[in-house]
């Protein structure tokens, strides 16, 4: 994918550079861009940190202090937040029908993803009324 956008943005639409931005799975592909062609980009913006899902067996050491503190939150992180990474990327639709047959479950799927709203019942309600939970 990112072999494509470098040609959309070149080949096609000109730009000797450009930015790119990522987002869920968008951040795979703008850090691979970033990753094998920097002289094409003069920046890139992630909005989800891309991490792979297993260890390294040997990783290099931590630089300094900063990036062990870093490394220290980012598998803390994984370890409590990242779950859902799991189950998206492996097994989406199992979520989606238990999305479809509670509004309880919709609901509490909504709240551990982002911070909960009260003007997010109306949008939760208008969701299970017309069948679009696979679409949270």
């Amino acid at each position: 994918m990112a072999d494509c956008l470098v040609a959309l943005m070149t080949d096609v639409l000109g730009y000797d550079r450009f930015c790119a931005q990522g987002r869920d799975i968008g951040s795979w592909v703008t850090s691979r861009l970033g990753a094998i062609y920097p002289e094409k980009l003069i920046g890139i913006h992630l909005n989800m940190l891309v991490y792979r899902k297993h260890q390294d067996t040997n990783p290099p050491q931590p630089a300094d202090s900063a990036e062990e503190e870093f490394i220290s939150e980012l598998m803390r992180w994984r370890q409590e937040e990242g779950g859902y990474i799991d189950i998206e990327g492996t097994r989406p639709q199992t979520l989606a029908y238990g999305l479809s047959d509670s509004p309880a479950g919709l609901a509490a799927r909504r709240q551990s993803v982002k911070p909960f709203r009260l003007d997010l019942l109306q949008k939760l309600g208008d969701k299970q009324l017309a069948g679009d939970q696979g679409r949270v």
